[in-house]
């Protein structure tokens, strides 16, 4: 290679140097800003808990059967009237149940009466969250006793008065 070629690399060479150094420097000082901002400004996640951590309701009905459908109940014959000698089943499905669960059904006579309650009934006491659970109680016509009119199914989750269903009894 000949001097003047060796003299034009060398100044092409530290023109490029300065130009690299000054295109270094300037990654060097947008890095450093983004970090200093990164650093100094703070990103937070703030988790909203539920409004109502506890298991929800997704069918609530009366109906006079209740069939098994593979590995869950379903509510057959749905209605808003029933007759007097025929029984009646309030039908509960509730979803995503966060842990151990107790339920209870209530039954009221036209007058308000009580006349049935299950108490509390202990579900899931394993405590595994589940997606769904499917249950059920029968008001049979010795508890009807032939009396008509309105009567109410009310259902508690955890103590809780949880949904009512209002049917006729004719």
């Amino acid at each position: 290679m000949s001097e003047t070629a060796m003299k034009r690399v060398g100044r092409h060479g530290r023109c490029e140097r300065r130009r690299s150094r000054r295109a270094a420097a300037g990654l060097l000082c947008t890095a450093a800003l983004v970090l200093s901002t990164a650093s100094i400004s703070c990103v937070s996640l703030k988790v909203r808990p539920l409004e109502d951590p506890h298991a929800r309701i997704e069918i609530l009905a009366v109906c006079s059967e209740v069939r098994e459908d593979g590995e869950s109940l379903v509510p057959e014959g749905i209605s808003g009237t029933f007759q007097a000698d025929s029984q009646v089943i309030c039908f509960l499905k509730i979803i995503d149940i966060p842990g151990p669960v107790t339920l209870r059904w209530a039954w009221y006579a036209p007058e308000g009466e009580l006349v049935r309650d299950t108490g509390e009934i202990a579900v899931n006491s394993d405590g595994r969250y589940l997606g769904s659970i499917s249950a059920y109680d029968r008001l049979d016509p010795e508890d009807i006793g032939g009396r008509t009119g309105r009567w109410t199914a009310a259902v508690f989750i955890d103590g809780r008065l949880a949904g009512t269903a209002v049917f006729e009894i004719k």
